[in-house]
């Protein structure tokens, strides 16, 4: 068979799939992503695709497509129509990852649509196009997989910590603990398996001792940050304080208390100003955290209220231990441990709930 030949039955099968991506193509624009994922799955369109790539290799004697799949091929119409989906992120087109991904499919898409509907080929043109469009389809799958991972290890340690908090709490007896925390570990063999499909390499032991170190990792954190704000707050330097006022505040406003009260009694300007002028005193630092544990109280549940405001009598009554720095670092960083711990009894809830054991139940 002659290279014209050859070439001939490459065009020839292009514009018999032409179909195919007009569907692709109407799909995009009809801004339907559930329809475009069942294209892209279906294993006749895989199927075409396939056979394009053999049919093109008999023509070139080039092995362009050793390093993709059908899917992989496909996955352009997905990531050109739904960038934002695809990148979980706002898109605006610049030339940077994952940015450049986008150019790359739009390019290859609008090649090969000039193929089937048009026949316009050049075969160097076509492979410079085919091999940036594989190169940067690998990074990104690359690049997602190790986003996936991070992802998942990040909601496993999650789940550990939940259990944590869960076998400490006093919210619970001990049928309820274990109920909870039976059903909390299904959604951990879940990410499991999740993880298990990006990387066969992970196991239960390794997560465990990463969640392990996660967890003593941060409470080490929050040590070396609470110093940090006293060394800042000693040295009249009220940007960090400013940030975590500003998240104490955030929190509680989106977790239903009002924002206007929230704002005036913490007025950060106001807080700032007293330690500027050192004007604080200690009966100043008590209302606050008063004021704090009063607000954390309302976002609780009965059985919750107990340790939390034990844990706030813990600081207030040895607060002749701290200057008055430290008691403000201390009280600040009580409140955000107590806030996560909102967080963390939500997904737990969450997670019993999607599950779909009724919590009342329990």
């Amino acid at each position: 068979m002659t290279t014209q030949t050859k070439y001939d039955l490459f065009i020839k099968y292009c514009n018999s799939i032409c179909n195919l991506t007009n569907i692709l193509n109407k799909t995009v624009k009809q801004n339907n992503y559930e329809q475009l994922q069942k294209i892209l799955s279906d294993k006749q369109n895989q199927d075409s695709i396939q056979k394009m790539f053999q049919i093109y290799e008999e023509y070139s004697d080039i092995k362009i497509f050793n390093t993709t799949t059908p899917r992989k091929f496909l996955l352009a119409w997905m990531i050109y129509g739904f960038p934002h989906i695809v990148f979980e992120t706002d898109f605006k087109i610049v030339d940077t990852y994952p940015h450049n991904i986008w150019i790359s499919c739009k390019n290859m898409i609008e090649y090969f649509i000039n193929i089937c509907e048009k026949s316009i080929f050049d075969s160097e043109n076509f492979n410079n196009i085919i091999t940036d469009y594989i190169e940067n389809i690998q990074f990104f799958i690359q690049t997602d997989k190790q986003y996936m991972i991070k992802k998942l290890v990040s909601e496993y340690c999650e789940m550990v910590e939940t259990i944590n908090y869960i076998s400490e709490s006093k919210k619970y007896d001990s049928e309820q603990k274990k109920n909870t925390i039976e059903v909390i570990n299904m959604t951990k063999n879940k990410i499991f398996k999740y993880l298990k499909f990006y990387d066969k390499q992970i196991t239960h032991n390794n997560l465990e001792k990463v969640a392990k170190f996660s967890i003593n990792l941060n409470k080490q954190v929050i040590k070396q940050y609470e110093k940090i704000l006293v060394d800042d707050l000693m040295n009249k330097n009220f940007i960090f304080l400013s940030q975590l006022i500003g998240e104490i505040k955030n929190n509680l406003i989106n977790f239903g208390s009002d924002r206007v009260d929230v704002e005036e009694k913490l007025d950060t300007e106001f807080i700032i100003q007293l330690i500027q002028t050192q004007n604080i005193e200690y009966q100043h630092i008590d209302a606050y955290g008063d004021y704090l544990n009063q607000q954390i109280n309302k976002l609780q549940s009965s059985a919750t209220i107990q340790d939390t405001n034990q844990r706030w009598l813990d600081i207030n009554n040895n607060k002749s231990d701290y200057n008055i720095y430290q008691y403000i670092s201390k009280i600040i960083f009580n409140t955000l441990y107590e806030l996560e711990q909102i967080k963390l009894n939500i997904c737990s809830l969450q997670t019993i709930s999607s599950i779909g054991i009724n919590i009342f139940n329990l």
